[in-house]
């Protein structure tokens, strides 16, 4: 076999090899990476919680609001929420989200109070500054 005929043989074989590499490095990185897997929307994914204090006569008590949604962003209804806190009370403990994905509960405390919210697998801690109530006078 001649020398040309050779150099022809082995760049082709050269040229065969890279592109095989270089697809299997493309095919490679798509297989390697992590699929990412799907978040059913019956899962409670955003839990959204705020308070509203309360002033002059209504001080010592605030509101926390609370909304529920899923992945979609869409409010997830009949959601079971939990209220905790280590100051005063909260009533209710435990309510069920409404067709907007919303629910509330009432805080009664005189100081500030950490109160945590959650569903079976989210939660989140709010701190309420709260105002005394006014004193009764004689």
């Amino acid at each position: 076999m001649s020398s040309g005929i050779r150099r022809k043989i082995c760049r082709s074989f050269v040229c065969l090899v890279a592109s095989v590499l270089l697809s299997g490095c493309h095919e490679g990185s798509q297989l390697n990476r992590p699929s990412s897997l799907p978040i059913p929307s019956s899962v409670p994914y955003f839990l959204t919680a705020g308070a509203s204090v309360g002033l002059g006569a209504d001080a010592g008590h605030a509101t926390i609001s609370v909304k529920v949604q899923n992945v979609e962003g869409a409010p997830m209804q009949d959601v079971p929420v939990m209220f905790a806190t280590d100051q005063g009370t909260i009533d209710p403990a435990n309510a069920m989200t409404l067709a907007d994905g919303t629910t509330r509960a009432l805080l009664t405390a005189s100081v500030t109070a950490t109160v945590v919210i959650s569903t079976r697998t989210l939660s989140q801690k709010l701190l309420v500054t709260a105002q005394a109530p006014p004193v009764a006078g004689p």
